[in-house]
């Protein structure tokens, strides 16, 4: 049933890059919604234009020289800054957790044309996730006990998702030097394989959401491994992080849900 919803749409590209014990994980009837949720967004090219409209001012004030779509009326891009496009796409990864109620996950290589001086624009599919809030809440959580080395925030975090039992999978597939990560799609979906399977013999059930970040970061690795090389994950991390907490960068006005902060 659940192949049959994606047919058609980029959902079903993206779901190869995951582990089928992800399905097995999430109740059914809870992954039957997600999806139907997802699908329903994908096919509504009115809500895809809304959510373009109000992410676009927002991006381009970051100092991250990424235009999204063709929305050059919204305002003066910043400075491009002395990025390669790889860690522009990190930073902007990470900043949409941090800021957003209401994401845009198609983060792919295709969808990436370079402009003159050194701008990007971003063109994505309408692959969107509206995360419920005690989701993106243990999200942020889970990334900033990571970062911060606060064990107790990462736990809640994994706990409050369900991934508690796969957190040594998880830890191990961060791996130790967060300056210089390679990301590969192959050790991507083996890692996060490993991950739920660990869930899955814990008889822990995952959030719904872990699809749409799933496919987020699916999406994010076929990029930057694409791209080649190596990248500063904890400097992206720190970037988004400051940004999210001067409070004058990119925060959606539509978002009610506060989150954490870690001391």
């Amino acid at each position: 049933m659940l192949a049959a919803l994606l047919r058609g749409t980029d959902w079903s590209k993206i779901a190869d890059y995951l582990s089928p014990v992800l399905f097995q994980v999430v109740p059914p009837l809870a992954m039957a919604k997600q999806v139907q949720a997802l699908v329903t967004s994908y096919r509504d090219k009115d809500r895809f234009s809304g959510l373009v409209a109000e992410l676009a001012p927002q991006i381009l004030r970051l100092p991250l020289g990424i235009q999204l779509a063709a929305e050059v009326e919204d305002g003066p891009l910043q400075s491009a800054p002395p990025l390669g496009l790889g860690e522009r796409v990190l930073r902007l990864y990470f900043w949409q957790i941090l800021t957003q109620p209401v994401a845009l996950l198609d983060l792919r290589s295709k969808g990436w044309a370079e402009l003159p001086q050194t701008v990007y624009r971003w063109q994505p599919a309408p692959l969107l996730m509206a995360w419920e809030p005690d989701f993106i809440t243990a999200v942020r959580q889970l990334y900033r006990g990571f970062y911060h080395e606060d064990e107790a925030t990462l736990d809640q975090g994994l706990e409050a998702i369900g991934l508690k039992p796969g957190k040594a999978a998880l830890i191990a597939h961060f791996g130790q030097d967060q300056t210089q990560v390679a990301f590969d799609l192959a050790h991507f979906r083996s890692s996060f394989h490993d991950i739920f399977v660990a869930c899955k013999n814990a008889k822990s059930r995952l959030h719904p959401n872990v699809l749409g970040l799933g496919a987020a970061l699916a999406c994010l690795y076929e990029h930057l491994q694409t791209l080649g090389g190596s990248f500063d994950a904890r400097a992206a991390y720190v970037a988004a992080e400051d940004w999210e907490r001067s409070g004058d960068l990119g925060r959606s006005y539509s978002s009610q849900e506060k989150d954490p902060k870690v001391k």
